[in-house]
């Protein structure tokens, strides 16, 4: 299957959901968080690199604000309501353990370029300690 296909399938199965078709607690079962969490790791990189590639950025914005697909939000929303449940883990992160848990980690790469990049052309003293700022928090 290629990365089309399978969004068309996600995005169905959340038209199904919404259109009440699939058991209420459907986005609660494991299964297919984990399945849907797999499919995002594995495409949405995927998926920034293409935004990026065609130079979708210049036109809309950056990936995160205006590209990102409304099934990868609905996937992390999924996660993070299976991890409220999860309430009883004593030993949470503060950081992935990989990059790979990040699926949009490239996006904030490309977004903190394009920081750079204003960084360098900036001549306002103020705007210009805004970028640095922002540079500084990048992690």
């Amino acid at each position: 299957m290629n990365r089309i296909k399978l969004g068309s399938f996600w995005d169905d199965v959340i038209h199904m959901l919404e259109r009440n078709e699939l058991p209420h607690d459907f986005h609660r079962r494991a299964k297919w968080i984990n399945a849907f969490l797999s499919y995002r790791l594995l495409v949405e990189p995927l998926d920034i690199a293409e935004y990026y590639r065609l130079g979708l950025h210049h036109r809309k914005g950056h990936y995160l604000m205006h590209g990102r697909e409304r099934r990868f939000e609905i996937s992390d929303r999924w996660w993070r309501e299976r991890e409220g449940a999860n309430k009883q883990e004593t030993h949470k992160r503060s950081k992935f353990a990989s990059l790979t848990q990040d699926s949009c980690f490239w996006a904030r790469v490309e977004e903190a370029w394009d920081w750079l990049d204003d960084v360098r052309s900036e001549t306002d003293h103020g705007k210009l300690e805004f970028l640095l700022q922002r540079i500084r928090n990048f992690e």
